[in-house]
């Protein structure tokens, strides 16, 4: 589990919370309990006691230690029995006295033999996406506000049609988003959608608790390039981890042998960490070509899925 001590102490803070919660919970409903039905208390009081009569059964001869022990059992079982019969009678529940952890891996302790459960790596994971997510600007943006009367309804298909197929595709994107989704390449000219719609995917995607990064070339790659040159404490990981990468604007960038570089690496490295990206640009496939390499293009037209964006620019027809 690699996270910074600051999400990782916030995790360990908020199951510790919860933990105390549960457990304040549990001896409150305890309290209820023994105060309505005294025997119950008087009984849970006599099983803790037959412990010890185990344990001292344990020193004494054999003959002595065993029909100590199958009295106790028997003393055990007429009480479990009876303790039954009354909670039964009132309708609570028989582990009305145990504490309902959130997690019965390690009692919302964080870890198990030793090693961070699973519980704690989820819990890093939502802190992690909450410190990423907060640079998002995406709140005035929704699904619901896409305008596909804006698209020409002309020719066979016409670019209303292809567009709903197109929107449809996207908002299913971001609805069944699991972390580990393809990855869309989107292009088309200017002022056809594609940043609104990886908006709406945006903050659908961190609205479920995923860490999104949203940001154009030119700012990514000079973000990347003053890390690299130590300008920058910023951690490169983050870009490499996040759940969902959108870099908008591909192309736009200054083209130089570490943009090029970086671009691809960046790329590459979320697609063997299985990492969803959605790469936008509004050059044609021949000025993509001519600007990155033949890695980088294969990368883009192999392993993303391509959606093609059609019409006029939609803020020309507001």
């Amino acid at each position: 589990m690699n996270y910074d001590k600051e999400i990782l102490s916030r995790a360990k803070s908020e199951l510790e919370k919860n933990k105390i919660l549960r457990e304040a919970a549990c001896e409150e409903e305890k309290r209820r309990v023994y105060s309505l039905l005294p025997r119950v208390e008087e009984i849970d009081s006599e099983l803790r006691g037959t412990v010890f009569d185990i344990i001292r059964a344990s020193f004494g001869e054999k003959g002595d230690r065993e029909d100590l022990l199958s009295k106790t059992k028997e003393k055990n079982i007429r009480l479990q029995a009876e303790r039954e019969k009354i909670l039964s009678a009132a309708g609570i529940p028989f582990d009305f006295a145990e504490v309902k952890y959130s997690c019965d891996s390690c009692n919302d302790s964080g870890f198990c033999g030793g090693e961070p459960c699973a519980c704690l790596i989820a819990l890093c994971r939502k802190e992690q996406a909450r410190e990423i997510n907060r640079s998002l600007s995406v709140s005035d943006v929704a699904f619901s506000d896409f305008d596909l009367t804006l698209y020409p309804d002309d020719g066979a298909p016409s670019a209303r049609a292809h567009m709903r197929e197109v929107f449809e595709f996207c908002r299913d994107f971001a609805r069944d988003f699991d972390g580990n989704g393809e990855s869309l390449f989107m292009t088309g000219d200017t002022g056809l959608g594609k940043t609104f719609l990886s908006s709406c995917i945006a903050k659908e995607v961190s609205e479920h608790g995923f860490s999104v990064i949203s940001d154009t070339a030119f700012s990514l790659l000079g973000t990347l390039e003053d890390i690299k040159f130590s300008r920058s404490d910023e951690d490169p990981e983050i870009f490499k981890n996040a759940d969902l990468l959108i870099i908008d604007d591909i192309g736009c960038e200054m083209t130089t042998p570490f943009s090029q570089a970086a671009l691809f690496e960046l790329i590459n490295s979320r697609m063997n960490k299985g990492k969803a990206t959605v790469a936008i640009t509004t050059l044609s496939d021949d000025e993509l070509s001519k600007r990155y390499s033949k890695q980088l293009i294969s990368r883009l037209e192999g392993s993303f899925i391509k959606l093609q964006f059609l019409g006029c620019d939609v803020r020309l027809m507001r």
